[in-house]
Protein backbone atom coordinates (compact mmCIF):
# COMPACT_ATOMS: atom_id res chain seq x y z
CA UNK A 1 0.00 0.00 0.00
CA UNK A 2 0.94 3.30 -0.86
CA UNK A 3 0.18 6.23 1.54
CA UNK A 4 -0.08 9.69 0.54
CA UNK A 5 0.40 12.84 2.49
CA UNK A 6 -0.05 15.95 1.67
CA UNK A 7 2.74 18.45 3.58
CA UNK A 8 4.28 20.55 0.69
CA UNK A 9 4.41 24.03 2.00
CA UNK A 10 4.04 22.63 5.74
CA UNK A 11 6.56 24.32 8.29
CA UNK A 12 9.38 21.68 8.46
CA UNK A 13 8.84 21.31 12.25
CA UNK A 14 11.24 18.13 11.60
CA UNK A 15 13.99 20.04 11.27
CA UNK A 16 13.64 21.96 14.73
CA UNK A 17 17.27 20.69 16.81
CA UNK A 18 15.40 18.63 19.86
CA UNK A 19 18.35 19.43 22.33
CA UNK A 20 17.82 23.31 21.66
CA UNK A 21 13.97 23.41 21.71
CA UNK A 22 14.56 21.34 25.36
CA UNK A 23 16.62 23.95 26.59
CA UNK A 24 14.49 26.50 25.42
CA UNK A 25 11.12 24.48 26.99
CA UNK A 26 12.96 24.10 30.11
CA UNK A 27 13.75 28.00 30.74
CA UNK A 28 9.96 28.20 30.20
CA UNK A 29 9.13 25.87 32.55
CA UNK A 30 11.49 27.73 34.96
CA UNK A 31 9.41 30.71 34.19
CA UNK A 32 6.23 29.39 34.72
CA UNK A 33 7.15 27.96 38.20
CA UNK A 34 8.30 31.63 39.21
CA UNK A 35 5.96 33.53 37.89
CA UNK A 36 3.08 31.40 36.48
CA UNK A 37 1.87 30.26 32.55
CA UNK A 38 2.29 32.12 30.33
CA UNK A 39 2.60 35.73 32.58
CA UNK A 40 5.15 37.26 29.96
CA UNK A 41 2.13 38.55 27.69
CA UNK A 42 1.10 40.45 30.67
CA UNK A 43 4.23 42.49 30.89
CA UNK A 44 4.07 46.05 30.45
CA UNK A 45 6.49 46.93 27.21
CA UNK A 46 6.89 43.02 26.77
CA UNK A 47 8.84 43.52 23.39
CA UNK A 48 11.67 46.04 24.37
CA UNK A 49 12.10 44.34 27.34
CA UNK A 50 12.09 40.56 26.30
CA UNK A 51 15.19 42.20 23.78
CA UNK A 52 16.76 43.93 26.14
CA UNK A 53 16.98 40.25 28.23
CA UNK A 54 17.88 38.58 25.54
CA UNK A 55 20.50 41.08 24.34
CA UNK A 56 21.90 40.93 28.34
CA UNK A 57 21.79 36.73 27.99
CA UNK A 58 24.06 36.49 25.02
CA UNK A 59 26.27 39.05 26.03
CA UNK A 60 26.41 36.60 29.25
CA UNK A 61 27.18 33.91 27.16
CA UNK A 62 29.86 35.76 25.39
CA UNK A 63 31.50 36.82 28.46
CA UNK A 64 32.07 33.92 29.25
CA UNK A 65 28.95 32.78 31.53
CA UNK A 66 27.45 29.91 29.72
CA UNK A 67 24.71 28.99 32.67
CA UNK A 68 22.57 31.20 33.85
CA UNK A 69 23.20 30.55 37.92
CA UNK A 70 19.48 31.06 39.14
CA UNK A 71 17.54 28.69 36.59
CA UNK A 72 20.83 26.53 35.45
CA UNK A 73 20.02 26.87 31.62
CA UNK A 74 22.03 28.26 29.53
CA UNK A 75 22.10 31.95 28.66
CA UNK A 76 21.10 31.07 25.08
CA UNK A 77 18.13 28.87 25.53
CA UNK A 78 17.19 32.14 27.59
CA UNK A 79 18.23 34.74 24.99
CA UNK A 80 15.89 32.40 22.52
CA UNK A 81 13.55 32.04 24.77
CA UNK A 82 13.14 35.87 25.24
CA UNK A 83 13.32 36.26 21.31
CA UNK A 84 10.47 33.64 21.05
CA UNK A 85 8.24 35.83 22.97
CA UNK A 86 8.84 39.01 20.89
CA UNK A 87 8.24 36.91 17.49
CA UNK A 88 5.08 35.78 18.93
CA UNK A 89 4.05 39.43 20.01
CA UNK A 90 5.11 40.90 16.77
CA UNK A 91 3.35 38.00 14.49
CA UNK A 92 0.33 38.07 16.42
CA UNK A 93 0.76 42.16 15.94
CA UNK A 94 0.52 41.65 11.97
CA UNK A 95 -2.09 39.10 12.31
CA UNK A 96 -4.33 41.16 13.40
CA UNK A 97 -3.20 44.18 11.66
CA UNK A 98 -4.00 42.38 8.42
CA UNK A 99 -6.59 39.99 6.96
CA UNK A 100 -4.29 38.45 4.51
CA UNK A 101 -2.58 36.20 7.27
CA UNK A 102 -3.83 32.68 7.87
CA UNK A 103 -2.73 32.69 11.57
CA UNK A 104 0.70 31.10 10.74
CA UNK A 105 2.55 34.69 10.12
CA UNK A 106 3.12 33.77 6.46
CA UNK A 107 1.84 35.56 3.97
CA UNK A 108 -0.25 33.54 1.40
CA UNK A 109 0.80 33.75 -1.96
CA UNK A 110 -2.74 35.51 -3.25
CA UNK A 111 -2.18 38.02 -0.76
CA UNK A 112 -0.76 40.51 -2.88
CA UNK A 113 1.03 42.06 0.02
CA UNK A 114 4.65 42.25 1.88
CA UNK A 115 4.41 40.85 5.36
CA UNK A 116 6.45 38.98 7.22
CA UNK A 117 6.91 35.88 5.77
CA UNK A 118 7.91 37.92 2.26
CA UNK A 119 10.65 40.03 4.27
CA UNK A 120 12.23 37.16 5.96
CA UNK A 121 11.66 34.11 3.53
CA UNK A 122 9.07 32.56 6.15
CA UNK A 123 7.04 29.94 3.85
CA UNK A 124 8.85 30.76 0.53
CA UNK A 125 10.75 28.62 -2.07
Amino acid sequence: MTGKKYDDGKPRTDLLPPLSILAVAGVLGHGAAKYGPDNWRDLDNAKGRYTGAALLHMLQAIAGESYDTESGYHHLAHAICSLTFVLELELEEHDRSSDRRDGTGVVSEDSGGEGVGDRYGVGRS
